[in-house]
């Protein structure tokens, strides 16, 4: 999870940016390498393909999340998707221009 400023711990607990503070128990590493790293590395990943216009991170979200049964069928909803009437119906009513269009702004990276 992006956040501007994380918070540090000190002999009274956690601290926060603003003041607040809080003494918290130490998360178990089974939660924390299980379920708290693996999303929060999803939410980097997604913020980077927002940040880059990586279209292949998208694809990789995907096919990482086990829903499609094939690469050609995750393609195929990542179109779908980029594509769909409800997001260019909300481009439209936001006045984007023509880069700004997520069918647009998403590409493949070139081949090396």
């Amino acid at each position: 999870m992006a956040a501007p400023e994380p918070p540090f711990y000190n002999q009274a607990g956690y601290e926060f940016p603003g003041g607040a503070q809080g003494n918290f128990a130490p998360i178990p590493e089974k939660i924390l390498f299980n379920h708290i790293l693996p999303e929060w590395l999803d939410m980097e990943r997604d913020i980077l393909a927002f940040k880059s216009g990586d279209k292949s991170i998208l694809l990789w979200q995907l096919l990482d999340a086990h829903r499609t049964k094939s690469c050609d069928q995750a393609v195929y909803l990542l179109e779908e998707l980029i594509n769909d009437e409800g997001v260019k119906g909300v481009e439209d009513f936001e006045k984007f221009t023509p880069e700004e269009r997520v069918s647009n702004f998403f590409k493949y990276p070139k081949l090396l």
